[in-house]
């Protein structure tokens, strides 16, 4: 029971370590902004608007590539899948047929009707 309560009580110092440190993390960024006059955290905040539109374009434009991949590439479209019949051997040639020397099979009695 020890090595359970040392686990679970490793991983709860842990988590409070992560929610100081994000909170110290939070005041540093208030204390900078502060810093900064209200001219410059708008423009900053223009800017990061900009940056996430450009995010948003690119990630659509590669989406919208990706889907016409799938539906007119030859990667995915069932249309280029290698035909399975084609340049085959015959099921009935070569030693793995199984009606090959076995006549017997066919010369028996009927055993049904007897």
């Amino acid at each position: 029971m020890g090595l359970i309560q040392n686990l679970l009580r490793k991983w709860r110092e842990k988590k409070e370590a992560l929610k100081d440190m994000e909170l110290q993390r939070r005041w540093q960024e208030q204390i900078e902004m502060r810093k900064l006059s209200a001219n410059e955290r708008e423009l900053m905040r223009y800017m990061e608007e900009e940056r996430q539109e450009r995010i948003k374009k690119a990630l659509e434009k590669f989406r919208k590539k990706k889907q016409k991949e799938i539906w007119s590439g030859k990667k995915f479209n069932p249309i280029y899948a290698p035909n399975v019949f084609k340049n085959n051997k015959n099921l009935f040639k070569g030693n793995k047929n199984l009606f090959l020397k076995k006549t017997e099979l066919f010369k028996q009695p009927d055993l049904f009707f007897s």
